[in-house]
């Protein structure tokens, strides 16, 4: 490792704002190798510096507290790690993304493309096998899961599900056109029921 390497990595990580991921793979694209990177990013987390290891690959620029470094939740985590694999808030996770339920589940679910990866406590994976996803936003995919949930988990009723998707649509979060795309490769149920909370005139 050299030290331009080392003084690089420092700058990035004290300029980050606090609550954001660095992956090792950005910063050697900046300069450096991959492993001068992620030797300089260890060097760090072992001092006062606010930054911990997260995930393989994978750091997390902590908050100032009197407690020592914070530490991300692990489904923010999850969802790093496997935001290129059409991942997104599952089950009662995604009710609460959604605004559907203040109940904080024990362990957090999370769908995805692919196997789940490994080194991540406190976090249930779905795999699911439908492409589109990869297109969807966070709160899309979790339209598509609490859908999918209803009504085994229950957070409210099907007018409050659809009141809240129809905020999300309001608000620009939630793209009918791409949701009902990806929708068409789902479940024929969960399709189905999508259709009625997207379109008001539906049965």
């Amino acid at each position: 490792m050299n030290d331009s390497t080392s003084a690089v990595v420092k700058r990035r990580v004290d300029r980050a704002k606090p609550g954001t991921f660095l992956r090792v793979s950005d910063l050697a694209e900046r300069g450096g190798s991959r492993h001068a990177v992620e030797h300089a990013l260890s060097r760090l987390v072992a001092t006062d510096a606010p930054i911990v290891r997260a995930h393989k690959g994978l750091y997390f620029r902590s908050y100032e507290s009197r407690f020592g470094k914070t530490r991300p939740r692990p489904v923010d985590v999850a969802l790093e790690v496997t935001r290129h694999r059409g991942s997104g808030p599952a089950g009662w996770t995604a009710l609460r993304t959604l605004g559907l339920t203040t109940q904080v589940p024990s362990v957090d679910e999370i769908a995805l493309l692919g196997s789940p990866p490994t080194g991540i406590d406190g976090v249930r994976f779905h795999v699911r096998r439908n492409p589109d996803r990869v297109n969807l936003t966070l709160h899309e995919i979790a339209t598509l899961e609490a859908v999918r949930a209803w009504p085994t988990h229950v957070g409210g009723d099907w007018d409050d599900l659809r009141t809240a998707i129809g905020g999300l649509v309001a608000d620009g979060r939630i793209r009918p056109t791409r949701l009902r795309k990806a929708a068409s490769s789902e479940p024929a149920r969960v399709r189905d029921k999508l259709v009625t909370l997207l379109d008001p005139t539906a049965a």
